[in-house]
């Protein structure tokens, strides 16, 4: 489950440059602009970039999920099975 967990590189994925205005300088950018058109696009996009983070997970997980799932029912069909064939063999064994 740690390939889950959120790394240093997802958030070096992640735009970083503060878009400042023509001419101008980033501090000013960020006063002026504080909830302008610029920061809800970087929140968009992280928000974008997190849940594609999600599908991928997903998409690389559930596979796994379910082989585990089948294989691990499997396994107890299997000891059910032997657990019978070995009781079956006791009781003809004490007769």
């Amino acid at each position: 489950m740690e390939s889950s967990y959120l790394t240093v590189d997802f958030f070096r994925k992640l735009p970083q440059e503060m878009e400042t205005p023509k001419g101008g300088k980033p501090e000013a950018a960020a006063a002026v602009d504080r909830y302008g058109e610029g920061h809800f696009r970087r929140i968009g996009s992280n928000v974008s970039s997190y849940v594609n983070m999600v599908s991928d997970t997903l998409r690389n997980t559930l596979p796994k999920a379910v082989v585990y799932c089948q294989v691990k029912e499997a396994k107890q069909s299997l000891l059910n099975y032997f657990y019978t064939q070995i009781g079956k063999k006791e009781v003809l064994s004490q007769c």
